[in-house]
């Protein structure tokens, strides 16, 4: 419903503005914790909409160091409700992304808040690029957030994925045989 008022047209789009949803939706990811999964979702998708391509709602966002905070929490380590790991299989992985983040192996979409992740991860790119003066600023966040999750969500193992590629790029490089016409032939 969100994006159809942002859609209808400027006019619905500043109504939307004037609510100052901002702070409202932000609230449920802080809390996240103690909140349904799905609600904290919902509220997560909003935010993403209200700020995709709205310049009065992102900077609102940008204005306050403790939602950029809250976003980025959300992104890296999601939702648990307490005696419930937001995990639905019960192990852990061991991947590691860059700079002592810990990101768990990629397992897909088991994990039961990728979606409220990479909402949040969308959302912070909407509001790219950070303040200066936040300490999430400093870092790159597409290496060692965005592209870890989007990794995690597609189940893939780039590193891997590039040593093949790497691999298959050689052999078609390299002369596999020689005819016996002496020519070389690609394998």
């Amino acid at each position: 419903m969100l994006r159809r008022f942002r859609e209808t047209s400027d006019k619905a789009l500043q109504a939307v503005n004037n609510l100052t949803l901002v702070p409202f939706l932000i609230s449920f990811l802080s809390s996240r914790n103690s909140l349904p999964l799905k609600l904290v979702t919902a509220a997560a998708q909003c935010l993403y909409v209200l700020t995709e391509d709205n310049p009065p709602a992102y900077k609102h966002l940008r204005s306050e160091s403790g939602w950029i905070n809250t976003l980025v929490e959300v992104a890296r380590e999601g939702w648990e409700k307490a005696g419930e790991p937001s995990n639905s299989k019960a192990g852990k992985g061991k991947g590691k992304a860059t700079e002592g983040m810990e990101v768990e192996a990629p397992q897909g979409l088991e994990r039961k808040d990728m979606l409220l992740r990479i909402l949040a991860a969308g959302t912070i790119r909407h509001i790219a690029p950070l303040p200066p003066l936040m300490p999430a600023a400093a870092l790159d966040l597409d290496t060692t957030l965005i592209i870890p999750l989007l990794d995690q969500a597609l189940g893939t193992d780039l590193p891997q994925i590039n040593a093949e590629v790497l691999r298959l790029s050689e052999e078609l490089v390299r002369p596999s045989c020689l005819s016996a016409n002496g020519r070389c032939v690609l394998g």
